[in-house]
Order: structure tokens, then C-alpha cells, then sequence
């Protein structure tokens, strides 16, 4: 249940979507008091939609570049191919036992097993599932022939054929597994969430979702009651995302904390700079420019800027009359850089000049 719930997976809203979602139903609760941060003074609905989209969208961005810095850095492995890989080796447990290699899996009774002669005769828990010496584990087999009308209960299926809790066409993602993706979008939305409201409860003390039975699951058919899930914090809820894929058998719990820590510390980030946007101190930022002379009498300046503000080179011969060396241009980056020609004056100086508009 939980696997499918946050999945968020191929034409879905995808994890930052499920979390703007969360974000409209706050909202929309008849109990949010739209103070911005949970002080000051009540903002109209407008004011409150666009602030929260605007941090929340950027914490959820922000989460996906590091995260996938991380994946594509590490490159860490799936349980689909550690499963998979480990269990065609052999069980590493048991150096005098069948099958031993010292890549395979680990031994744990009534999960990960070696099928012996006994276990593979009539009436032997695994009967018909494979050949004597491979290896075994207990587990969900698959998706259905017809996942709207039948389950798939868990049993003893051979570990290289093993698949997680997913649909047949998208049973893992197609890019590496440290950190997780959805632990890190998670932890960056509800630190945003948390900030922009004041409080680190859902509105009333409690968010909840209600999945009816046997009609919400896609998987297959399911649940077989409705099933209530709840959350006091959207810390839980982010809690709960990143369990859901180790559950759904997507990551490992590596991935999962790791990409908590990244989302918290994106969120906060996120937040703090989203708020000077708000309150204008964005411009009252100081610059320290870097300057090198390069071939050809050139002076080459470079500087962090924020996406949005528009930056110009001025360029003066006494630092008290100043005139435009470039023009002014919005950034779309976290750096820039201008190259031109020094005059051929003495004592030439430069300046970074930024402002909220183009002027």
C-alpha cells in the first residue's frame, strides 16, 4: 500500500508533484492561518499560493540537482541487480554448505534459501520453483495477468528472478540508486512546509489519505479493506516516502537516510533564500568580483550572482564617475563572467552593478 502510494512513478504527478499536492490540500484546510512562516500578519490567498509554489519549487529543484550529483558521483547499485547478482552467485553463509561463494547472498531461514533435494520434492516448500542448489528467496512474484482482478501473494521465487514491488514496465529506475530520490525531494518539501506554515504539524494536528478497497492499487488488486494513512508531522510524511521505497524494494536504507540528510539541508537552504527574495535583501547582498588580466590587453571579471537579478560591468578611471562597460542581463545561473578590453589609460577600475530590474 505504502509502496504504491508514494511510487509517483510514469504519468503521475512525480515526487515534487505528489508534495505541491500535500502543499494545496494545506492549503486549502479550513484550519491554516495564512501567516507567512506562521507570524505576522494574514496574507490573502494569492500571496500565500505564490510564496509557497515559489520555495517549494525551488527546495524540490534544488533536491533533484543533488540528489542526481550524488547518483551519477556514486553510482550506487539497485536491489534489483544486488538480488539478482548475489543470488545467481550463490548464499554466502555457509562456507562447507551448497552452493557457497563469497558474493552470494546471506542466508536467513524463511527468506533467502538454498533449495536441497527434501525442500524440492513433493510437498517441500520449494517444489517446482527451481533446480536443487540455487538459491531462493520469499517474496512478491509479480504483477498479475490481470492486476484489476487478481493479487499476487508473496512465495518462494528464484532470487535471479526476483523484481520489487512495481509494474511489470517500470519495475526499477533506470538510473543509479544512492541517494534516493524521493527521501531527498521529501525531506526538502516538508522543510519548506514546516517553515512557510510555522508549525511542523499538519493543519488540525493530523494529514491523512484514505485508500478505498479494492480499487485504489494498481499493482494488483487491493487493498482488501480501505486503508487510513496518517501523518502528524509532514517530517512523517517525508519519513514515510522514503521508507515506502525500500518497502517497494527500489532502494537500499543507505539511500534513504543519506537523501534525508540532502533534503533537509536543500529545504532549509531553499527557504532561506526564497525569504530574501520576499524581503528585498536579496539586493542588499555584497559582491566580491574576481578580476584577471588575460592576452591582448583583456581584463576578465567573474562573480556569484541569483537567478533572476539583472547584473552589469561598470567600469571607471577614478572611482567617482562610472559608465557602463556592458549591458544589463537577467541571470539564469549561479556565476558569470564578462571579458573586455582595459584601456589604454592608467589606474582603469571595475565594478559589478546588480539590481532587481533591468535599467
Amino acid at each position: 500500500m505504502l509502496a504504491e502510494f508514494w511510487a509517483d512513478g510514469p504519468n503521475s504527478e512525480t515526487p515534487p508533484g505528489h508534495w505541491h499536492a500535500l502543499a494545496n490540500q494545506v492549503a486549502d484546510h479550513p484550519q491554516t492561518v495564512k501567516r507567512i512562516g506562521g507570524v505576522g500578519p494574514v496574507v490573502d490567498a494569492l500571496e500565500w499560493d505564490v510564496k509557497t509554489y515559489f520555495a517549494l519549487s525551488a527546495a524540490t529543484h534544488d533536491a533533484a540537482c543533488a540528489a542526481w550529483s550524488l547518483k551519477r558521483y556514486y553510482e550506487g547499485v539497485r536491489p534489483i541487480t544486488l538480488i539478482r547478482y548475489m543470488g545467481s552467485k550463490g548464499q554466502s553463509s555457509d562456507p562447507l554448505g551448497p552452493s557457497y561463494h563469497p558474493e552470494g547472498l546471506p542466508l536467513e531461514a524463511g527468506v533467502v534459501e538454498v533449495i536441497t533435494s527434501s525442500t524440492a520434492s513433493v510437498g517441500g516448500r520449494h517444489h517446482g520453483v527451481g533446480s536443487v542448489g540455487d538459491i531462493v528467496v520469499y517474496s512478491w512474484p509479480g504483477e498479475p495477468a490481470n492486476p484489476a482482478t487478481q493479487t499476487s501473494n508473496v512465495r518462494w521465487i528464484k532470487a535471479r528472478d526476483w523484481v520489487p514491488y512495481q509494474r511489470k514496465t517500470f519495475n526499477t529506475p533506470a538510473f543509479p540508486g544512492y541517494v534516493s530520490g524521493h527521501s531527498t525531494f521529501s525531506r526538502a518539501a516538508a522543510e519548506v512546509l514546516a517553515a512557510i506554515t510555522g508549525s511542523s504539524f499538519f493543519p488540525g494536528g493530523l494529514g491523512t489519505f484514505t485508500a478505498n478497497a479494492n480499487s485504489y492499487l494498481v499493482f494488483e488488486r487491493g487493498p482488501s479493506q480501505n486503508v487510513a494513512l496518517q501523518w502528524a508531522t509532514y517530517f512523517d510524511a517525508a519519513d514515510q516516502a522514503g521508507q515506502s521505497r525500500l518497502w517497494g524494494g527500489i532502494h537500499v536504507q543507505e539511500d534513504d537516510f543519506t537523501g534525508r540528510t540532502v533534503g533537509s539541508q536543500t529545504g532549509i537552504q531553499a527557504w532561506i533564500l526564497a525569504n530574501k527574495y520576499w524581503d528585498a535583501s536579496i539586493i542588499q547582498e555584497s559582491i566580491s568580483p574576481m578580476f584577471s588580466f588575460e592576452p591582448g590587453n583583456q581584463v576578465k571579471v567573474q562573480w556569484e550572482c541569483r537567478r533572476g537579478l539583472y547584473y552589469k560591468i561598470q567600469s571607471s578611471p577614478d572611482l567617482l564617475n562610472w559608465s557602463d562597460a556592458s549591458f544589463s542581463s537577467r541571470a539564469a545561473n549561479t556565476a558569470a563572467a564578462w571579458l573586455g578590453t582595459m584601456p589604454s589609460t592608467t589606474g582603469h577600475f571595475y565594478r559589478v552593478f546588480f539590481s532587481p530590474t533591468s535599467q
